[in-house]
């Protein structure tokens, strides 16, 4: 509509710049007149366009944090599971680790040296993320306060419990390997036994059990991503 509004007004520019009827005077009046209409028109079809823009930005912001609501709400519930995961790999290492070696195996050692090797690691839910990143989107976040919370969990906090989970991995990988050196040549709960608690067994076990830092991250993770989601709520309250 404005494009029509703008050839109009522009074909009566060229008629009133090109007219013999009227004076210079006329002439200016009239052609400052049909450029200031075409200038308007312009002005409102560019005004029309951004808002149109801005709405299709917003509506993409809007399913974008919506969806990222429910990422973080599933991170938090893993991370509950990878807490309690990793507090039982704890409490079975410092067990076997006081073990003696001059005593029986306890009935439930079997278990409790397969737990032994067993690993962990939690996995948070990242391709909405990624996606709306490197699409250079999420400075389409109009509220700063929710986009720097957004920016610090991902770049700042996630990085920290990856760190922590890669130390207690770096170590638990030792003790892993320990328990299966020769291991078709230890057969049999009374030589598992003896190497479990033997003294390197003993250290690598206690090595094992994973730093406070780590549970400490994990926190942080929830409670950042809780503050996410409350802020997200408080954004598009439901009706």
């Amino acid at each position: 509509m404005a494009e029509l509004e703008v050839a109009k007004h522009t074909k009566k520019v060229w008629q009133a710049a090109t007219s013999t009827k009227h004076g210079a005077w006329h002439k200016a009046r009239e052609l400052l007149l049909e450029m200031a209409v075409i200038v308007f028109a312009v002005s409102i079809s560019i005004w029309f366009h951004s808002m149109g823009e801005h709405r299709h930005e917003q509506a993409q912001v809007k399913a974008f944090l919506l969806g990222l609501k429910e990422d973080l709400a599933g991170d938090v519930k893993q991370l509950s599971i990878a807490k309690h995961e990793y507090q039982g790999f704890d409490a079975n290492f410092s067990v076997l680790a006081k073990l003696d070696p001059a005593a029986p195996p306890p009935a439930d050692f079997d278990e409790r040296y397969l737990l032994a090797g067993a690993n962990m690691s939690f996995n948070p839910m990242l391709s909405r993320y990624q996606g709306f990143q490197s699409s250079g989107r999420l400075t389409n976040i109009e509220n700063p306060e929710l986009l720097n919370r957004i920016v610090n969990l991902y770049q700042f906090v996630l990085p920290t419990v990856r760190t922590s989970e890669g130390r207690w991995r770096t170590r638990h990988d030792k003790l892993r390997d320990y328990l299966e050196l020769d291991y078709d040549l230890v057969t049999g709960a009374d030589l598992r036994y003896q190497r479990i608690t033997a003294p390197m067994g003993k250290r690598l076990l206690e090595r094992s059990v994973a730093f406070p830092q780590l549970y400490q991250r994990f926190d942080t993770y929830a409670s950042e991503a809780a503050a996410i989601v409350k802020a997200i709520d408080a954004e598009y309250p439901a009706r």
